[in-house]
């Protein structure tokens, strides 16, 4: 692949609406946030790039303990989709 030249990819959102509905109840500007935007894509050197961002810090914005509660169990829920994967999960992540 030429430097600079991007890699094969793929976009989708994932999300378990039950999840997002005890959130919106709360807030619906959670659904900013939910649901969750993953990018897998082929890097510069080839290897496969998961990327996704954590949802806790977005969501413990909102200042409602019951959404920073679910912001923070979707976190470990990465994680064990990172270990399944065989992917080593971040420390934040485990």
């Amino acid at each position: 692949m030429p430097k600079g030249a991007a890699g094969d990819g793929a976009a989708g959102e994932g999300a378990a609406h039950v999840i997002a509905e005890t959130m919106y109840q709360h807030d619906p500007g959670v659904m900013q946030y939910v649901p969750l935007r993953v990018e897998i894509y082929e890097s510069e050197s080839g290897t496969a790039v998961f990327s996704i961002d954590r949802p806790s810090p977005a969501l413990a914005s909102f200042d409602t303990p019951d959404i920073t509660k679910v912001g923070a169990s979707l976190d470990l829920k990465l994680g064990d989709l990172l270990t399944v994967l065989d992917v080593e999960p971040p420390p934040h992540e485990r």
